[in-house]
């Protein structure tokens, strides 16, 4: 899993609800967070849900260990922006649901 020119990408944003692929390998977007972690460890993975429950949350936080990790209504343009910047600066970030 590279970018075009062949250089592994620097940050991926996830949303967990995704369709499965034709052969179903990846049946979600924790499928897929998964099969980026293994593929690219360096990647700063951010992930987004429109999703609140705490059993889900907590498991795909556990499963991914993301970088960034919000619930959709949590966030404003604004946070979005400080978001990024904060895990371009190598720290975590959680929106309010999820902290």
């Amino acid at each position: 899993m590279h970018a075009v020119n062949g250089t592994p990408y620097d940050m991926v944003f996830l949303d967990l609800r995704l369709p499965a692929t034709n052969g179903h390998k990846i049946r979600s977007g924790e499928d897929l967070g998964v099969f980026i972690r293994e593929e690219l460890p360096t990647t700063k993975l951010i992930v987004v849900t429109g999703h609140f429950e705490a059993a889900p949350l907590n498991r795909v936080s556990n499963n991914l260990k993301p970088d960034a990790f919000v619930v959709k209504g949590d966030m404003m343009a604004k946070d979005f922006i400080a978001m990024v910047e904060c895990v371009i600066d190598h720290n975590n970030f959680f929106s309010g649901r999820i902290q």
